[in-house]
C-alpha cells in the first residue's frame, strides 16, 4: 500500500510540472491573457459593470482596475459611472475596442491551432474530458492554499 501511495505522489507532481509547464506555453509568446481576455468578454457580452467583469475573471479588483486603466488610456474601453446604481461602473468597448475583439479572436484562434497542433481530434477530445473532472473539483475548492 505505501508504495501505491509513493507512486501517486510522483505522479501528482508530474501532473502538477506538466500543467505548469503548459501554463507557461499559453502564457508566453505573443498571447497577452490579461487585456485580451477583458476584451473578448466585452466582446461577446457587451457592456457589463466592472463587478460583473471581476466576478467572470476571478481578477481581485485593484488587478482590473489596473487592467481598465490602462485599456481606457489605449482607447479600448470606456468607463462610465451606472445611471440607475452610481456606486457601479460601467465598462464598454470603444470603436477601437470593437475592431480588437476580432483581432484577439483571430490571434487566438491561430494560437490554439498551433499548440494543439501535435494531437489528433480524438486525443484532444480524451484530454477535454480527462480535464472535466479536474476543473470541477478545482472550482468546487478553495483556491486559498499556498504551495512552494
Amino acid at each position: 500500500m505505501q508504495g501505491a501511495k509513493s507512486m501517486d505522489g510522483n505522479l501528482n507532481i508530474r501532473l502538477l510540472g506538466m500543467l505548469r509547464q503548459c501554463a507557461h506555453m499559453v502564457q508566453s509568446d505573443q498571447y497577452k491573457y490579461g487585456q485580451g481576455r477583458l476584451i473578448v468578454l466585452l466582446g461577446q457580452y457587451g457592456p457589463m459593470t466592472q463587478n460583473e467583469l471581476q466576478k467572470r475573471t476571478g481578477r481581485k479588483s485593484a488587478t482590473l482596475s489596473e487592467q481598465l486603466d490602462g485599456m481606457e488610456r489605449d482607447g479600448l474601453v470606456v468607463r462610465r459611472r451606472n445611471e440607475s446604481d452610481r456606486r457601479q461602473v460601467d465598462v464598454e468597448l470603444t470603436e477601437k475596442g470593437t475592431a480588437e475583439v476580432a483581432v484577439r479572436l483571430a490571434r487566438r484562434q491561430a494560437f490554439a491551432d498551433r499548440i494543439f497542433s501535435g494531437i489528433d481530434d480524438d486525443e484532444k477530445a480524451s484530454l477535454i474530458e480527462g480535464l472535466l473532472p479536474l476543473t470541477a473539483s478545482w472550482n468546487d475548492e478553495s483556491a486559498d492554499e499556498e504551495y512552494e
